[in-house]
């Protein structure tokens, strides 16, 4: 992948207006059966953010090496998953400058927070990435906190001491709950790739009350 495709990648999507250390696509298909997502009445009011379809960008050069990947990973969470509320792609490479910083997922302040399923690719032989992750929150301190708020979260985890899961395959699937998990990746010099499917139902019942981060095997 050339330089230009790689930042064609990272900075062709909205978010990265939002944060610079996240660049984040909406999927747009039907790969996988949905179900609605419901709020508490208290939930704050969440910013409605446009994000730029990751199909839109299957258009430069390297088409094959995406749409593959993309075929993989639905593959994959359809071993696992019955039904999906949201699902999104995220790019992470140090060309992005900024760190990704502890954030929780909105599902957190749902009336029903369920696991999210991430299948994540590494585009090359350098070195591991980290899936660093705190102890769970309860959806008592996240709205009382307000811990969906980007400055707030940072500054509840800055008082607490992070864990970290390394990320050692070219492939893993990690499973935890986005909601009241706050977390965070590291970025590398080589391109890692994180198909999310968040608040998800899932066919093993017992892995349905995962909470902290755990590697699936397939």
């Amino acid at each position: 992948m050339t330089e230009y495709e790689l930042n064609y990648l990272l900075w062709g999507t909205t978010s990265i207006f939002h944060n610079t250390g996240l660049s984040i696509y909406q999927l747009q298909g039907d790969y996988i059966p949905r179900h609605s997502l419901e709020f508490l009445p208290l939930s704050p009011n969440f910013e409605k953010a446009h994000l730029t379809a990751f199909e839109d960008r299957l258009q430069f050069s390297n088409i094959t090496i995406m749409e593959s990947l993309l075929q993989d990973a639905v593959t994959t969470a359809n071993k696992y998953i019955c039904s999906i509320a949201r699902q999104g792609v995220l790019f992470s490479h140090k060309n992005l400058i900024h760190d990704m910083q502890p954030h929780i997922h909105r599902q957190g302040y749902s009336t029903n927070p369920c696991p999210c399923l991430t299948v994540h690719y590494r585009i090359g032989n350098g070195e591991n990435t980290e899936f660093i992750y705190w102890d769970p929150i309860s959806q008592e301190d996240a709205i009382k906190n307000d811990l969906c708020s980007r400055t707030s979260i940072v500054d509840w985890c800055n008082q607490k001491q992070s864990k970290i899961l390394n990320l050692k395959d070219k492939k893993n699937i990690i499973l935890f709950n986005s909601g009241l998990v706050p977390h965070r990746i590291s970025h590398t010099n080589d391109l890692n790739i994180y198909f999310i499917f968040d608040h998800v139902y899932l066919k093993d019942q017992l892995l349905q009350n995962t909470l902290l981060p755990v590697i699936l095997h397939e």
